[in-house]
């Protein structure tokens, strides 16, 4: 077997593991602790001392940083002070060219476009984490400057719910949450294939315990429109493009329907769990974390959510995509935190995604492609959360 097959099939392997991989350790640090949830909270603690001790410039210091908090660590009424910026952000017109993307009709599509454009680019490759960063914090700030929000980008606390998700906040299913699963509306596991890679290459799902519209929540049908997509999964009477006729490989044609979801517990109970958390957090390089952070947690979140969020190129389009992205940046940013001079700048892997077609590696000096959703920064502006257009912190 290509050894690229191998790649992916390993990647496959962990999007639906019912159990960690075999060379993933129980979490135990080498006497340090055996509890991976307190062993977390300690780099979490060393990183807020590091980072503090830095701030003394006049752009980023103690006075005027900001923190990120979990979804569940902030109160009802900045919950729904964030659901109305997101539905303000949806009634707003897009800013992209529509002979570019004729099916574009609001801001948020703007995010959705600009994924689907660098996604075998930005993913499984050496920008995922600072092209992710720059996205999540201009979207953020469009939040801010476009729709009054006040409030920082939330994160996905996913480690301390990953029993039972419905039991954040988050996932409540409440009016002050992201929703819940979608309908349970029958449909088979999937393997999903690629576009735009120069051999074929898939993505296995088994199928979850939902499939359908989410009905309960703010964004439940029919308030919250998708426009755009899908891509990959595509699943007949399941995940469909429209039927007009167009080869819409992209998904950049006008497709109103209702958000998906596909919950995947056994997903979340194996990998998103304190001692997955803790294992990657560990890593003692970026030449181990990024692939640990990308290959494992990372599919493992989306691919709990499943349906919409699933979908590598449009997955934005689900509005959990950005706490799920924020607590991937958290993540980073800790791991950064434990060393800030020795981490900061530490880049790992080349410009195309599993190195198809192979590539050089990504530096400092490389330009992202965001469009409508960021510009055109270098990576090495995106290197730490306290520097440029970024002042903020996690909790």
């Amino acid at each position: 077997m290509h050894l690229t097959s191998l790649c992916l099939a390993a990647l496959a392997t962990q999007l639906v593991s019912a159990a960690p991989h075999s060379g993933v350790p129980d979490g135990s640090s080498g006497g340090n602790s055996s509890d991976p949830a307190a062993i977390f909270k300690q780099l979490q603690a060393n990183y807020t001392k590091n980072v503090l001790a830095t701030l003394d410039g006049p752009q980023c210091n103690k006075t005027n940083i900001v923190v990120r908090r979990s979804w569940d660590d902030i109160s009802k009424p900045e919950r729904t002070s964030y659901i109305n910026a997101v539905k303000c952000l949806q009634s707003l017109p897009s800013k992209t060219d529509p002979f570019i993307v004729p099916g574009a009709r609001n801001r948020i599509d703007d995010f959705i476009y600009a994924h689907i454009n660098q996604t075998n680019y930005m993913h499984q490759s050496g920008f995922f984490l600072p092209w992710h960063r720059v996205f999540v914090r201009q979207y953020e700030l469009a939040l801010q400057s476009e729709c009054n929000y006040t409030g920082t980008q939330p994160y996905w606390d996913w480690a301390t719910f990953a029993d039972d998700q419905t039991k954040s906040a988050l996932w409540d299913g409440s009016e002050t949450s992201m929703g819940g699963n979608g309908q349970p509306v029958p449909h088979p596991n999937q393997s999903y294939p690629i576009p735009g890679l120069p051999v074929p290459l898939a993505i296995f799902r088994l199928a979850g315990t939902g499939g359908g519209c989410v009905t309960t929540g703010p964004f439940a049908q029919p308030t919250y429109t998708i426009s755009l997509g899908p891509v990959s999964p595509l699943v007949p009477g399941y995940m469909t493009q429209p039927n007009n006729g167009t080869n819409d490989t992209y998904g950049i044609q006008y497709n109103p329907r209702c958000l998906k979801r596909d919950f995947l517990p056994s997903v979340s109970a194996a990998n998103l769990s304190w001692p997955i958390v803790t294992w990657v957090m560990q890593q003692a390089s970026i030449h181990s974390f990024r692939p640990a952070l990308e290959n494992y947690i990372h599919p493992s979140a989306h691919t709990f959510i499943g349906a919409d969020a699933f979908d590598l190129f449009t997955s934005p389009s689900d509005p959990a995509f950005f706490f799920l992205h924020s607590q991937i940046d958290r993540l980073w940013t800790i791991w950064q935190g434990q060393n800030p001079a020795g981490r900061q700048l530490g880049l790992d892997g080349t410009h195309t995604f599993l190195n198809l077609p192979p590539s050089t590696n990504v530096t400092l000096n490389d330009t992202m492609i965001l469009g409508e959703a960021g510009g055109y920064p270098t990576v090495r502006s995106a290197m730490s959360a306290t520097e440029g257009q970024f002042c903020y912190m996690y909790a």
